[in-house]
């Protein structure tokens, strides 16, 4: 809470900065201050404003719904991972505002502590990208933008939320803008108690309630035509009883999350290009109490400082280069002593627009981590390729690492300071195309894709002791098709958008450290063979209908693939009624939430279960 307050005090320090993305018009190249559009194929993004987001909602939720990357659900108040493509959950990278927030402790993110509405755009990249973003992007990369948009003056909104299982939940967010500067403020509360009944039994499911909270402030600055300067304040707070397997003898698990993180921008517009500057600071607590086995207490403490600039050589070519510092510390109860890690990377990226038609893309990656005494590299090719300006070919090739965490390097008694790190070769062939059917307008996206990751790092028994270590232990290829489907049409005061995704993910392992040719061509764990989405959208007047499918085909939950988690399929509706009021616009929304629609009994991870039907009730003020 020391922190919260600090955050508060702080706040009127931070002078008013206001600002949207900078572009540069170079003859006939056009210059975005945000390297990933530069320098990396097009990937969807979501713009938070023109989503449907129940104040209740998590990003994983949303993930779940709006992307191809599959979400791995210990259910309500669990901890919620994401992958892509047959990657593991270590391999997504999340990145705030050009800052990477991946935890060196364990190396992965827990999406069900983040709330979606206070970020102005979120960028999914299922491709490799450690050339742009560092380490541990194999997988993909989940990019979360905060900015200043929308009219000048005063606007804001606030939701209210209650439903089942003693849900209630509340956001909101005030903004200030004018031409050169602006500020806005955001919060999001959710508590719940998640005593949801379990199938199949007499009882509910125990020890199961939550806590979230959220805090954003984010200000805006010209200081002058040319110059920019954006600071960036995340506070977050949770507490949540950890639920158990369902087969479990003890129920009372608890962990505590506390996260302050503060960065700050700098811009500047040069003739031929733009240079930036961003530092952060962050600082991550995790309490963690399982009767089972002593309290875990950590605290991972980072400072991040960076630099680059983007360059136009000429009208077609377009050259980046930077350099990135970052430190981390981790104080442990259950390390012996406190490991420090410094990271030194220098990384360049090229475009080459030859004509309307064709574009080629480059990057690489040089790092040096200084607790392993290892220098690595990363790098990307990409070409883009138009047949029309409604049909585009995209291919890229890529190679992408993964150094070890801090817990497997060294935990007590298991750490293993010999790790290599992970290298992940990635293939894509994407094809975009553009169409009309009558007056129906369809999108519509087909990938290809192939990825090698060696040396992946799996705890596995010792011998003679039997005591789990991590070791390099596997080759993986993961190998599929993505398709991607989306159509709309407009008349009179109906609006209709429809989209239909689906994924084939062959993740396999082609070798294995002990030489077990039984594991050798078994899926992975937890990643299903199929997926798939269907979302409707309908609009008419004042009224939006919303429903969302999700098919999951099962998962093995051994190395073996002896045994299964049953497949799902799941529903979910949102009904909104909203309508402007007063003579400066403002609006009331009211809306309904039914998750589950079917009451489908299924689980994500064997033995948790996960919630039967849900009702919630929202309303909302925009102003």
């Amino acid at each position: 809470m020391k922190y919260f307050f600090l955050l508060i005090c702080s706040l009127p320090l931070f002078p008013l900065f206001g600002q949207a993305p900078i572009e540069l018009e170079l003859d006939s190249v056009l210059v975005r201050d945000l390297r990933q559009e530069n320098f990396h194929t097009d990937e969807p993004t979501l713009y938070t404003d023109s989503l449907f987001i129940s104040p209740v909602a998590n990003l994983a939720r949303v993930l779940e719904q709006k992307s191809d990357f599959f979400v791995k659900n210990y259910g309500p108040s669990g901890l919620s991972t994401v992958s892509a493509r047959g990657a593991d959950a270590s391999h997504t990278l999340l990145v705030w505002n050009g800052i990477n927030l991946q935890n060196p402790m364990n190396g992965v993110t827990d999406f069900s502590l983040i709330a979606p509405n206070q970020f102005s755009s979120i960028q999914l990249m299922s491709k490799g990208a450690s050339s742009l973003f560092g380490t541990s992007a194999i997988g993909g990369v989940i990019n979360l933008q905060n900015g200043c948009f929308g009219k000048s003056g005063w606007l804001g909104n606030l939701n209210m939320s209650t439903g089942s299982f003693g849900l209630v939940g509340s956001n909101g967010k005030v903004q200030w803008k004018n031409e050169k500067a602006g500020s806005n403020l955001s919060y999001s509360y959710v508590k719940a108690t998640n005593d949801f009944p379990v199938s199949g039994t007499e009882s509910r499911r125990t020890n199961a309630g939550m806590h979230i909270f959220n805090l954003h402030q984010n200000n805006f600055f010209e200081l002058s035509p040319t110059e920019k300067i954006s600071s960036h304040i995340w506070y977050q707070k949770a507490e949540r009883e950890i639920p158990s397997a369902i087969f479990a003898t003890h129920f009372n698990d608890l962990q505590k999350d506390e996260a302050l993180r503060i960065a700050l921008n700098y811009k500047k517009v040069h003739s031929a290009g733009v240079s930036s500057i961003r530092t952060a600071f962050l600082r991550e607590y995790n309490y963690f109490d399982n009767s089972l086995i002593f309290p875990s207490d950590n605290t991972v403490q980072t400072i991040v400082i960076e630099g680059e600039h983007q360059h136009g050589l000429s009208t077609k070519d377009l050259l980046n280069l930077g350099v990135n510092w970052t430190f981390n510390r981790a104080i442990s109860s259950n390390y012996e002593k406190d490991p420090v890690r410094n990271q030194l990377a220098f990384f360049s990226q090229y475009k080459r627009t030859w004509n309307n038609r064709w574009k080629t893309l480059g990057s690489m990656r040089v790092s040096h981590i200084t607790d392993l005494s290892l220098t690595n590299f990363s790098a990307e090719v990409a070409q883009h390729f138009a047949l029309s300006e409604k049909a585009i070919v995209y291919l890229s090739a890529s190679r992408n690492f993964k150094v070890p965490t801090f817990n497997d390097l060294y935990w007590p008694g298991s750490g293993n300071p010999d790790l290599l790190p992970e290298e992940g070769y990635n293939v894509d062939l994407t094809n975009h195309l553009e169409y009309e059917v009558g007056k129906i307008k369809i999108t519509q996206e087909i990938s290809i894709y192939s990825n090698h990751i060696q040396n992946w790092i799996q705890w596995i028994p010792a011998p003679p002791s039997g005591l789990f270590r991590p070791v390099n232990h596997k080759y993986v290829w993961s190998r599929g098709v993505a398709f991607d489907w989306k159509a709309e049409k407009q008349w009179h005061k109906w609006s209709l958008a429809g989209g239909l995704q689906y994924n084939l993910t062959k993740s396999t392992v082609e070798t294995t450290s002990d030489g077990d040719l039984e594991k050798v061509g078994k899926q992975l764990i937890y990643v299903p063979l199929h997926t798939g989405k269907v979302n409707l959208e309908v609009e008419f007047s004042n009224w939006t209908l919303v429903y969302f499918h999700n098919l999951t085909a099962k998962r093995f939950s051994d190395p073996l693939n002896n045994t299964e988690v049953d497949g799902f399929q799941t529903g979910d509706v949102n009904l909104t009624w909203a309508r402007p009021i007063g003579a400066k616009q403002q609006t009331i929304q009211i809306g309904l939430e039914v998750r589950n629609v079917w009451n489908a009994t299924y689980e994500v991870v064997a033995y948790y279960p996960m919630p039967s039907r849900a009702i919630y009730v929202q309303a909302g003020f925009l102003f």
